[in-house]
């Protein structure tokens, strides 16, 4: 076959996708719709949206119902979308512990996430490969991998070092290996922030999404993408080298913070942030220790300012709970730090969606895949 028409079959189907995609998350996201609304609204074709809405009905995605409203008139039939058609899974990587989520088309849980704790010395690929041969799978759209810091997709694998023995294990390769479906591995940064993005309907882009936790991610998103470099490490400042020799995320992260704040090794999460709200209430050295790290974050994301010139910076993790006592002074150093092109409409604000972003962020990338895969 002639390479120019292989090259329009391929444009062809490119455009499909795109458009299989915008129907099907415009009918996910207003519910109840006319084919004229998803033309109108999408810029579609009726007859493009036709094809759509046949390809649809025939997999059990949507049905079509009666507009029973009191209005006068011949009533077009109305668009629905059918949530339990398909299901969607999600696994999120601790290092002591592994979630899946079982979501609908909704990205709505459909039960309790299934949680296991990983056994003092246990290989974490064993222990792995363990809990996913016990998943239910079948009726499976795709499994979305959160995987926690870099994620090089060239090598399958994460290259932080706050996991031992994750970097050794080839992620996707691991996870499609024993199930025989659709799997995409995500940085866990990244798909909060494509969460964010969607959440907004494009209103924040530009964006750099900073998420705080082990680890210190960042993640910039234009145009609805993810923008990720040659080596797919742009916007990680948390593996910037500081000025002690150390990785950003090792001085800054949740366990660094808490190891600094002297908080009690042996309580929870929850009840070291009351630990911590408690102590700023009263020590002024917990508050000139919060100060120093909310310094040294602002110097490492000027850095990321100056360069990517985002509209938008919203911070996720695990110092959400502290709200607007660290936003607030993290954009005044911040501020401080830039010109006036760079800090006149910018704004940064706080995550509300926390893991529920990445998870979603997960399930946004399996139904993308596997609208691309089913009716092709």
């Amino acid at each position: 076959m002639p390479v120019k028409r292989q090259n329009d079959r391929l444009n062809i189907s490119m455009v499909k996708d795109q458009s299989r995609k915008l129907v099907f998350n415009y009918i996910s996201r207003h519910g109840s719709v006319t084919r004229s609304d998803i033309s109108k609204s999408t810029g579609l074709s009726h007859g493009t949206v036709k094809t759509l809405m046949d390809e649809f009905l025939e997999a059990g995605l949507i049905e079509e119902k009666k507009d029973n409203s009191p209005a006068v008139g011949r009533k077009p039939r109305r668009v629905l979308l059918q949530p339990g058609a398909r299901r969607i899974g999600v696994l999120e990587l601790a290092p002591d512990r592994l979630t899946y989520s079982d979501l609908n088309l909704s990205l709505e849980p459909l039960s309790p996430p299934i949680v296991t704790t990983r056994p003092a010395g246990a290989d974490y690929r064993t222990w792995m490969e363990g809990f996913l041969a016990r998943l239910p799978v079948n009726t499976l759209a795709g499994i979305g991998v959160v995987a926690p810091g870099p994620y090089r997709r060239e090598t399958d694998s994460v290259i932080s070092n706050l996991i031992p023995g994750l970097r050794q294990i080839p992620l996707e390769q691991t996870v499609r290996g024993l199930n025989d479906i659709p799997v995409i591995v995500g940085e866990d940064v990244h798909l909060a922030a494509l969460a964010e993005a969607e959440a907004s309907g494009g209103s924040v882009q530009p964006l750099f999404y900073l998420y705080l936790s082990r680890g210190v991610g960042g993640a910039y998103l234009s145009d609805n993408k993810i923008l990720t470099g040659t080596g797919g490490m742009a916007g990680e400042i948390g593996q910037m080298i500081m000025e002690d020799g150390r990785r950003l995320e090792e001085s800054i992260g949740w366990l660094a913070v808490r190891e600094a704040l002297d908080v009690p090794f042996s309580i929870s999460d929850v009840e070291a942030q009351d630990f911590i709200i408690k102590a700023l209430a009263g020590d002024n050295r917990v508050r000139e220790t919060l100060s120093s790290i909310i310094n040294r974050l602002a110097m490492a994301l000027s850095h990321a300012v100056c360069v990517l010139n985002p509209r938008t910076i919203i911070i996720g993790g695990a110092f959400d709970f502290l709200g607007r006592d660290f936003s607030d002074p993290l954009e005044r150093e911040l501020r401080s730090l830039l010109i006036d092109v760079h800090k006149n409409d910018l704004n940064v604000t706080i995550s509300g969606s926390g893991k529920r972003g990445m998870i979603h962020g997960a399930g946004m990338l399996i139904i993308d895949r596997w609208l691309e895969t089913e009716f092709s």
